[in-house]
């Protein structure tokens, strides 16, 4: 045998003996903590199959609390990942006699460790069903389907969330998304609601008799989920142009007028507009491929532009988390790791305002300003534009509270004066509709604790350094 080969086998022996020390390891580094879960929601005279991840490939035993009228009847190990991160299945059967409410799910493991999370049984669920499609729009490119719901609490609203997923054959990844619906009518068998699914990106080997999956839910005011629908339909049954992130349209003139306070409890921020806004829904491409909803508030004055866009990024976590699950083999992109969250999730909300910042710098435009800015404390980004078409001037401010992506944008012609009284106009509001200000620098990121608001307890102290 010659060194060459002898040596290669050394290095290959001394490598495998230390795979195992190495999970090991990785396990220690990593905290116990549920990375992923879903479902949340049990409903009450169902069965349903909860899939979580946990960074370690140690076996786990489930224990639900308060326990009236639940039943853990299967505990099933999935696919291990990135290391140590284990998926499992874990079907929970839920008696007509148990009382709505939320549960602790308790997951313990060798050694005296264990770990919970909260699960929640609803008071009642909508149902769906009759699915339909109608056809396809372009620009931007997607499908146009409606469906009959139902909901016993009378909840639904006028747009509720629909929750889908398009997957277009199997190498491809999935297209995970929330949009807001319409409601635009009434059948015997329920509400119905209308929406437009946009086109997932082709693929390698995508063409327009590729095969795609369609799933979709409803959630109502309270997020309560319904029952999910599936049908299959062409590639092309998406219309015959890409799904780019279209900016809204342009409406007529609205402004003018006197200033008008513009107040969104929903989305917990207040902005000054110089006339009353036409209010749009549209949908919004993350940076990792989910579709999120997002409203814009619009006035257009003379020449001048204002706009504000708010963009839900509390659906990215389970989107993203549930993607990782169908990724193709070897889809690292797809996956993630724990301190990027499960799907990247994490990730898309970190990079949320330098994501808009590299959409603004992809204009036809000159980025003349750049900088930090904290409104209330919550800390953002304001940008200055020159476009290069007429001269005008945009002023973007850039701002993420409470998982809301706020993007206002105001564009006036060259000469005129900044427009400070719309750009500077922001506030923030908590969950009763009250401006607040925080204590210290609010910053959007996942595992970063809330500061607390001004006028509320003191703040923790700042631990010594070593």
């Amino acid at each position: 045998m010659s060194p060459a080969i002898r040596h290669f086998i050394i290095i290959g022996v001394t490598v495998a003996a230390s795979l195992g020390p190495g999970v090991q390891r990785v396990e220690a580094q990593q905290p116990l903590r549920v990375e992923g879960i879903y479902p949340r929601q049990l409903p009450i005279g169902q069965s349903t199959v909860i899939n979580l991840v946990v960074p370690t490939v140690d076996e786990l035993q489930p224990e639900i609390a308060p326990s009236q009228g639940l039943t853990v009847s299967s505990v099933t190990r999935g696919d291990s990942f990135q290391g140590a991160h284990t998926w499992w299945a874990i079907t929970v059967d839920v008696g007509k006699d148990a009382a709505p409410g939320d549960r602790t799910l308790t997951l313990r493991f060798p050694r005296g460790r264990a770990i919970s999370t909260v699960v929640a049984i609803p008071s009642h669920v909508p149902r769906v069903g009759e699915l339909r499609i109608l056809g396809a729009h372009s620009n931007p490119a997607a499908l146009d389907i409606e469906l009959a719901a139902s909901d016993g609490a009378g909840d639904l609203g006028a747009a509720p969330y629909v929750w889908f997923t398009a997957s277009c054959g199997s190498a491809n990844m999935p297209l995970p998304g929330v949009i807001r619906g319409t409601v635009a009518g009434k059948r015997e068998s329920g509400s119905v609601v209308r929406v437009s699914i946009p086109r997932p990106a082709p693929g390698r080997d995508t063409s327009d008799a590729t095969k795609c999956d369609l799933q979709v839910r409803v959630a109502d005011s309270a997020q309560f989920e319904s029952n999910a629908l599936r049908t299959t339909v062409d590639y092309s049954a998406f219309g015959s142009t890409a799904s780019p992130q279209a900016p809204p349209s342009v409406g007529a003139d609205t402004g003018g007028g006197d200033w008008e306070d513009v107040v969104s409890q929903e989305e917990r921020f207040s902005v000054n507009f110089p006339g009353h806004p036409t209010i749009q829904h549209t949908t919004w491409f993350s940076q990792f491929g989910a579709v999120l909803p997002a409203r814009v508030y619009s006035v257009i004055n003379g020449q001048s532009r204002y706009s504000a866009t708010v963009v839900d990024y509390n659906p990215v976590e389970r989107l993203l988390v549930e993607r990782s699950r169908s990724c193709p083999p070897g889809a690292n992109t797809c996956q993630g790791i724990a301190d990027w969250g499960v799907g990247y999730w994490k990730t898309d909300i970190r990079g949320a305002l330098l994501y808009v910042i590299s959409r603004f710098q992809q204009r036809d435009a000159k980025v003349t300003t750049l900088s930090w800015n904290g409104v209330a404390l919550v800390q953002g980004v304001e940008m200055r534009l020159t476009n290069n078409a007429d001269q005008s001037r945009t002023f973007a401010s850039i701002y993420m509270h409470e998982n809301r992506l706020l993007i206002l944008e105001a564009t006036v012609p060259r000469g005129a004066a900044p427009p400070v009284a719309f750009n500077e106009s922001i506030n923030w509001l908590d969950e009763q509709g009250r401006p607040v200000r925080y204590q210290a620098t609010y910053v959007n990121i996942p595992d970063v604790p809330k500061p607390l608001p001004r006028g509320g307890p003191p703040a923790p102290p700042t631990p010594p350094g070593p």
